[in-house]
């Protein structure tokens, strides 16, 4: 099995339907602070719709599981957009992810977008680019838990 590239080596800039210029790019350790920026940034209905459940708040250790990965069993990507104001000069407004599930050919995906940049083609986009990791990582069949509304 190839293993995905591990951060930076991979990166891609795509355009929105409003002209925004956004960057992918695999999630990185040092994400950590700009993932818990984001976590605040989210509605409530954004949270629940991710984790299924009402979180109000993240801890470090909780967003950590969410950026240090292995790249073997999960693959991670971000958007961000250049934001001057945050750390590193760019804030995450999407994530899109994979984890393998036990059965080896199989992965969870699940989606996270800033509600304000929500419409505009982020989700497709972390799909698209997703998918030849996964395919990479030999996984098969994506699978996703959405709720019934």
């Amino acid at each position: 099995m190839q293993s995905p590239p591990s951060p930076p080596e991979w990166c891609k800039d795509v355009v929105l339907r409003d002209g925004t210029s956004l960057r992918l790019r695999p999630i990185r350790p040092d994400d950590d602070e700009r993932m818990l920026q984001l976590f605040r940034r989210l509605s409530p209905q954004t949270v629940y719709r991710r984790f299924m459940a009402l979180l109000k708040r993240m801890s470090l250790p909780e967003v950590q599981r969410f950026t240090h990965i292995d790249f073997a069993h999960e693959m991670a990507l971000v958007g961000v957009v250049e934001d001057e104001g945050e750390p590193g000069g760019e804030r995450i407004i999407g994530v899109g992810r994979f984890v393998r599930l036990p059965r080896p050919t199989h992965a969870e995906v699940a989606f996270t977008v800033e509600d304000a940049y929500q419409g505009l083609g982020i989700g497709t986009h972390l799909l698209q680019e997703l998918l030849p990791f996964a395919r990479m990582a030999e996984i098969e069949v994506l699978e996703a838990e959405v709720l019934a509304e």
